[in-house]
Formats: structure tokens, C-alpha cells, sequence
């Protein structure tokens, strides 16, 4: 009876250390925000070099998370992130395939300012991204 008691934690244990999840870095928020995509995640490699579309962008801290905003959309609206142990691909959320440029966002066309408490808050000061 041990000896089968034995067996069955071991199998169990073995079991449970298949069945776990490999290290995977995850996203938050993926999307188009003041002409530029913003990138939030978690559960990266602590402390590793975060990569968009092979570009180092940031750094995650020492609990594996990160974030970032870059004018580097991909033409198909889905991105490429790494931490060095794991590559993903990111759907852009408000992305449409139709109105990416090479080169980055498409600018919004605001040319006016609406906050007058804080006229660089929004595009119409900012005029962020591209033609």
C-alpha cells in the first residue's frame, strides 16, 4: 500500500509539473492613443529588454512588468512583442488595416485645440503622427 501510495504522488507530481503553464508575457492594453501605440503588459522576464516588432523599446521591472508607446504600427495592425523568452502577437485594439501608413499612425486631422485648461493635451496641440 505505501509503495502504490508512493507511485500515485509521484505520477500526480509529475502530472502537475507538465500541466503547468510555461512563462508567457502577457498584454493588457494594446492600442492607438494620441497618434502613437500603447503597449501595457506583465509577465515578462524581470528585468528584460522588452522588443516590438524586433525594436527594444523598454525594460520590465523586477516583477516582469511594462509599458510603452511608439509610433511603430504594423501594417497588418498585429505587432510582434518579446521579452528575449517568449514572442507573442499583439492585436492593436482601434487599429484598421485600412488607415496604416508606412511609418507610423495616421495624424488625426485636428488642427484645433478643445481643453483650454491644458491646450497639449490632445491632437489638436499635438499634431501627432503621420501624413
Amino acid at each position: 500500500m505505501k509503495r502504490l501510495t508512493a507511485t500515485v504522488i509521484t505520477a500526480l507530481a509529475c502530472l502537475f509539473f507538465i500541466a503547468s503553464p510555461a512563462h508567457a508575457i502577457k498584454v493588457l492594453v494594446a492600442t492607438i492613443a494620441l497618434g502613437k501605440v500603447q503597449v501595457i503588459g506583465l509577465e515578462a522576464k524581470k528585468s528584460a529588454s522588452i522588443k516590438w516588432e524586433d525594436n527594444a523599446v523598454t525594460q520590465s521591472n523586477k516583477l516582469g512588468a511594462f509599458k510603452f508607446s511608439t509610433t511603430n504600427l504594423p501594417q497588418d495592425c498585429v505587432g510582434s512583442l518579446s521579452d528575449g523568452v517568449s514572442t507573442i502577437s499583439v492585436v492593436i485594439f482601434g487599429c484598421a488595416i485600412e488607415e496604416v501608413v508606412s511609418g507610423g499612425v495616421l495624424k488625426t486631422g485636428q488642427t484645433q485645440s478643445f481643453d483650454a485648461n491644458n491646450p497639449k493635451r490632445d491632437d489638436g496641440a499635438l499634431q501627432e503622427g503621420v501624413e
